[in-house]
């Protein structure tokens, strides 16, 4: 979701952009704006708010399976650089890995994967 005065911003602005603030006036543009008023501000208060937020949930589902794509390709080159079990079956590297890069570049990418879990929890 995003940010709450992040949205009200860019509400305010599509408000202003579509001139709510000028409903006195009655001709041309003015005229379809103020009769499709109550269908804008549907537009703007719930229909642009819900797809944004789908499109932000995709694009984050997205991000998620593109780590886990990253963290699987990182566990199978600790397992075929140092040994298949250098990687513990709770996901953690052996102590006596940890400080080579494949492990560190693994751990890395799982701490990528966890944040991103846990903003998609939020």
């Amino acid at each position: 979701m995003p940010d709450p005065d992040e949205l009200q911003h860019f509400q305010d602005i599509l408000r202003d952009l579509f001139q709510f603030d000028v409903a006195d006036l009655d001709f041309g543009v003015y005229r379809i704006l103020n009769e499709k008023r109550d269908d804008i501000e549907r537009f703007i208060e719930e229909d642009l708010v819900e797809g944004v937020c789908e499109e932000l949930r995709a694009y984050e589902e997205g991000q998620t399976e593109a780590l886990r794509k990253e963290v699987k390709e990182e566990k199978q080159t600790v397992q075929e650089t140092l040994s298949e079990y250098a990687i513990q079956s709770d996901g953690t590297v052996k102590e006596k890995y940890r400080d080579l890069k494949a492990a560190q570049d693994y751990r890395e990418a799982r701490e990528r994967l966890e944040a991103a879990e846990l903003s998609e929890e939020t």
